[in-house]
């Protein structure tokens, strides 16, 4: 099997494997920059190893216009994990904009949270309402180390980038959490 469409196939539940084959159709992959690392989420009892980032063009507009809308998605969820902040906030907001927010998708939005850049915390804070409130629960449930960690790296991204010019109550990563903790009360699991 080729090695683009094995990081690809297994970034996603198994159900979607032939959305994903039409989707890894349109994405130029630059194999020499492609990234091996992963980390790995448990939905619905299935692991799936989503690649911290990657490294390839995004595709043609036109080629996207051709895809389902489930389709689209996956390919935002994967650009979601771009080198490029640019192009991860522009694929988030086209998640958010699509319309509902399926389980599989939580991790890929969740894991921007616990990165730094400010603008996309501002559109994952705004939109997280988004996610229905049963599967973030199951999710936060059945990933609590990931949950941990990504907490910890808004603290640590809010100390080291922003301490200085943005109010701990004002960081857009903090309100993420408060709005995860507060979902979260019966799992006791702490974002």
């Amino acid at each position: 099997m080729n090695k683009d469409i094995k990081i690809l196939l297994d970034a996603f539940p198994k159900k979607l494997e032939n959305h994903i084959k039409v989707v890894f159709e349109i994405i130029y992959f630059n194999t020499e920059l492609c990234t091996i690392d992963t980390f790995d989420i448990q939905i619905d009892e299935e692991t799936i190893h989503i690649p911290s980032r990657i490294y390839c063009e995004e595709p043609n507009e036109i080629e996207e216009t051709k895809m389902t809308y489930l389709q689209r998605q996956i390919l935002n969820c994967f650009f979601t994990r771009h080198h490029n902040g640019y192009v991860r906030q522009k694929r988030l907001r086209q998640i958010f904009t699509k319309g509902s927010i399926e389980k599989w998708m939580i991790p890929y939005i969740l894991q921007l949270a616990g990165e730094y850049v400010e603008e996309i915390l501002r559109d994952i804070n705004m939109n997280i309402e988004l996610i229905d409130a049963d599967d973030f629960r199951e999710f936060i449930s059945s990933n609590k180390d990931f949950i941990k960690i990504t907490g910890d790296r808004i603290a640590s991204y809010w100390n080291e980038y922003y301490k200085k010019s943005i109010d701990k109550d004002e960081y857009a990563g903090f309100k993420i959490k408060e709005k995860v903790n507060c979902l979260n009360i019966k799992t006791k699991v702490k974002f």
